[in-house]
């Protein structure tokens, strides 16, 4: 177990956690703080966990001014008329009230709309119902030569169409919600037996259902699988595709691999085996790194190193257009990925990218040489040896065993680190890691403990796990 906890995870329920209210925890301890305890206070009354999280989260986000919790800034601090306002929507969802109903608004496809109790708050089945109405009445309208209970309908339809106040939903009881269908009775089909088809191999279910969207989603020029239309048809070329890709995924290739790309905050990346793909943690490391820096543009180089796919690199050198990097990596297939991703977002002119061995006294010499830096990041090898065995499939049979390894007890690679950060980095540069769990007081003490005078243990961060996953190491 602790091996598993100790590797973010690449599956897709850990994956989709970029698009929920945790997305990139740049808030301050005292927001942590009070979400944790509002968290514990409505699972206390009976609320179920994940339910009681995303209360809380939305209720401070709310009172804060911002529609997602994870867009509360670091800076922000909590004054006291805020700080009452969010402990008496907490009493409420405290007395069972729906959120919604705390709020006092929830949003309703691209609406906000007011909503106070005693008043049915809007279904997700609802907006996706308003989604088949919209689109069965526009084939049927336009498209299609009617029967004559089909002009009935479409005249019914069309009158209430003009007639806002009217529900749709509570008119479509009337019939099968199989007319209605915004996605193909083929694209579902499809999907169903694709997840199946995962799931007899072993992939846990929501992951089979999503590798099997996802699959169809990417073929049919989408993002997302809400997204196939119902006037989607398969051809059979690109149903011939999805069937290669899933029988990709059939031999537990990861989701990413299988796409050939996946997102890292707002930009998509080229991956492929046995290239380390990015988690969803390495991009809040970057979203720390990022405020810390902010507007400062007295900040000139970084380096990288362990760059995988760059898309570390990508996403800094993006969102600090004054920078230049050096990313380094010791695998050919990484360096060439690496290229390729910062090529595709025109940011490879200020990036020197080295093909090199980290440990290597020559590649230290030749990277001192593009220095001193400003800050050093890196995702190095931290898992002990003997647990790669237990890793899932997909990580073991596919990624780079050499990203993963660190080494008897994890730190093989991030004490050598440590030791040359000094040589390379400027006065009061600073060195990001991201770690494995319960390596923080290890790292410390071989900072202490050992010839690297020149370093001070900084901080731990934390994860939108809440668990301590990322450290802060500065030259002194």
């Amino acid at each position: 177990m602790k091996c598993l906890l100790n590797i973010p995870r690449i599956s897709l329920n850990h994956y989709m956690k970029r698009y929920s209210v945790r997305q990139f925890r740049s808030i301050s301890n005292e927001v942590n703080q009070l979400s944790a305890d509002l968290t514990r206070k409505f699972q206390n009354v009976g609320i179920e966990k994940t339910e009681s999280r995303l209360s809380a989260e939305f209720i401070i986000a709310h009172v804060m001014g911002k529609k997602m919790f994870y867009q509360v800034s670091k800076s922000a601090k909590i004054p006291g008329t805020q700080l009452k306002e969010i402990k008496e929507l907490a009493e409420k969802r405290s007395e069972r009230m729906p959120l919604q109903y705390v709020l006092g608004e929830w949003d309703f496809h691209e609406f906000t709309v007011k909503l106070a109790p005693p008043v049915l708050i809007p279904r997700p089945e609802t907006e996706f119902n308003v989604t088949h109405v919209s689109t069965f009445t526009f084939d049927l309208i336009k498209h299609k030569r009617p029967t004559n209970n089909e002009r009935e309908l479409a005249r019914n339809m069309k009158c209430l169409l003009n007639i806002p106040r009217i529900s749709l939903n509570h008119y479509m009881k009337r019939y099968s919600v199989r007319q209605f269908r915004s996605i193909s009775n083929e694209v579902n089909q499809l999907s169903a037996d694709l997840t199946r088809k995962f799931q007899n191999v072993g992939i846990e279910k929501t992951e089979s259902r999503l590798s099997a969207e996802f699959i169809i989603a990417h073929v049919m020029g989408k993002k997302m699988f809400y997204q196939v239309s119902k006037s989607a048809k398969i051809p059979g070329t690109q149903l011939k595709e999805i069937k290669e890709l899933a029988e990709k995924r059939s031999e537990r290739m990861p989701l990413q691999y299988v796409l050939g790309e996946w997102d890292f905050h707002e930009f998509t990346v080229k991956l492929a085996p046995p290239v380390l793909i990015p988690r969803p943690e390495t991009e809040e490391l970057v979203q720390f790194v990022l405020e810390d820096v902010g507007q400062d543009e007295t900040y000139k180089k970084f380096l990288e190193v362990g760059c995988g796919s760059g898309a570390v690199t990508l996403c800094l050198l993006s969102k600090l257009p004054w920078m230049k990097a050096v990313a380094c990596d010791i695998s050919e297939d990484a360096c060439n990925l690496t290229i390729e991703n910062l090529s595709r977002y025109h940011v490879d002119k200020r990036a020197s990218v080295l093909n090199r061995d980290f440990k290597s006294p020559d590649t230290i010499q030749l990277i001192s040489e593009h220095g001193p830096f400003d800050f050093i990041i890196s995702n190095p090898p931290y898992i002990l040896t003997a647990h790669l065995d237990d890793l899932d499939p997909e990580v073991k049979k596919y990624e780079d065993r050499l990203a993963l390894d660190g080494g008897q007890d994890g730190l093989d690679f991030v004490r050598h680190l440590i030791a040359v950060s000094q040589l390379l980095l400027k006065k009061e540069g600073k060195l990001w890691l991201e770690t494995g769990l319960e390596q923080h007081n290890l790292i410390e003490n071989a900072i202490n403990n050992h010839s690297v005078g020149q370093l001070k243990f900084i901080k731990s961060m934390k994860d939108f796990t809440n668990r301590e996953r990322f450290c802060l190491i500065q030259k002194v």
